[in-house]
């Protein structure tokens, strides 16, 4: 209920959880809101010791039968961004992309 009223600051509470539970993680190097290709990923994570990459695109929405398509759009947004296009300096061999979409506390993860 803290995360406020508007789309942009529910989308913006589920960001940041993400990015929290992200930090957590042993080696890994999580960015928010990263240039990447077109526009800025939401969340990008380099694992170095695995030589792995993860981009993660998030949505909201109020309305639960709309979470698979929010899903859909996030993964395209990263392709059509191309989100990837970030880990060209890297030596980066595997890179996993993310469209997950929450409607309160329900969430619908898909996997590019």
């Amino acid at each position: 209920m803290d995360g406020g009223n508007t789309e942009e600051q529910k989308e913006a509470s589920y960001h940041m959880l993400l990015i929290g539970m992200a930090q957590g993680r042993s080696g890994w190097l999580v960015k928010s809101n990263r240039e990447a290709g077109k526009e800025r990923a939401d969340i990008i994570i380099i694992n170095r010791s695995k030589n792995a990459g993860i981009i993660i695109e998030v949505k909201h929405t109020n309305d639960e039968k709309e979470l698979q398509t929010k899903a859909e759009e996030a993964c395209q947004q990263i392709k059509d961004m191309n989100y990837r296009d970030y880990f060209l300096g890297f030596q980066i061999n595997k890179v996993e992309e993310y469209g997950i979409a929450f409607c309160g506390k329900i969430c619908k993860v898909l996997k590019n």
